[in-house]
C-alpha cells in the first residue's frame, strides 16, 4: 500500500470554450502518488510564477507561453492524469456534472484501481465551485465513500488562484479538450492520460 496518495480535482474548459454550443467538458484529475514530487512540483511552479510575476496563468496576458512554460515544467514529474469527458455539457447542469465526475473518480481510487494498488490515506483538493452547502454535501459523500473502503481522507475546497497545483489540473484539462477536437500541442498527452469509464 501507498503510504502518501495527493489527488487534485479540478474542472477546467480551454479557452475556447462557446456557452452557445453544447461542447463536450473535460474534468481533469491529476494524482501524485509521492511527498517528495508533490513538493517538487509545487516548490517549481510557484518559483516560475514570483519569478515572473504572475498570479494565476490562465489570466496572464502571454498565458499561451506560460501555458508551454507550465508543461515544461511537469516534464519531469511523476504524475497521472485521468479525466472524465462529459457529453452535450450542459452549464446549467455544471454542479449535476461535478458532482458525478468526482464521485465516479473517488470511487475508482477507493477501490484501488489506481495502479492496482488502494491508498492508505488521500490529501483531495477541489477547485472552489458552488456554494458551500454544495460543497459540504460532496465533501460528506466523498468521505463515505473513502471511510467504507477504510481509506484515511482529508477532503478540502480551494480557490486555483492560491494553489498552483490545482492550476495544473485547470490545464491538462484545456489541453485535453483542444486535443479531443484536434487542436493542442502538447505531444502525446491523451496517450499520457486515462480516460475514468
Amino acid at each position: 500500500m501507498l503510504d502518501f496518495f495527493t489527488m487534485y480535482l479540478f474542472i477546467g474548459e480551454d479557452e475556447s470554450y462557446d456557452k452557445k454550443d453544447n461542447e463536450n467538458c473535460v474534468f481533469a484529475f491529476v494524482v501524485i502518488n509521492n511527498e517528495n514530487e508533490y513538493e517538487k512540483l509545487k516548490g517549481a511552479l510557484e518559483k516560475y510564477l514570483q519569478q515572473n510575476n504572475i498570479g494565476e496563468y490562465k489570466n496572464h496576458k502571454n498565458s499561451e507561453r506560460v501555458r508551454s512554460d507550465f508543461i515544461r515544467l511537469l516534464k519531469n514529474i511523476d504524475l497521472t492524469i485521468y479525466y472524465d469527458l462529459v457529453n452535450n455539457f450542459n452549464e446549467k447542469n455544471i454542479l449535476i456534472q461535478h458532482s458525478s465526475s468526482a464521485l465516479k473518480f473517488v470511487d475508482f481510487l477507493a477501490q484501488g484501481n489506481h495502479k492496482n494498488t488502494k491508498p492508505v490515506r488521500v490529501d483531495l483538493k477541489l477547485d472552489s465551485l458552488g456554494g458551500s452547502q454544495y460543497q459540504e454535501n460532496l465533501i460528506r459523500k466523498i468521505q463515505g465513500i473513502f471511510r467504507n473502503n477504510k481509506v484515511k481522507s482529508s477532503v478540502r475546497f480551494l480557490d486555483s488562484k492560491d494553489h498552483v497545483i490545482l492550476q495544473v489540473a485547470d490545464l491538462y484539462a484545456g489541453e485535453i479538450r483542444r486535443a479531443l477536437k484536434g487542436k493542442s500541442d502538447v505531444p502525446n498527452i491523451l496517450s499520457k492520460s486515462k480516460i475514468l469509464q
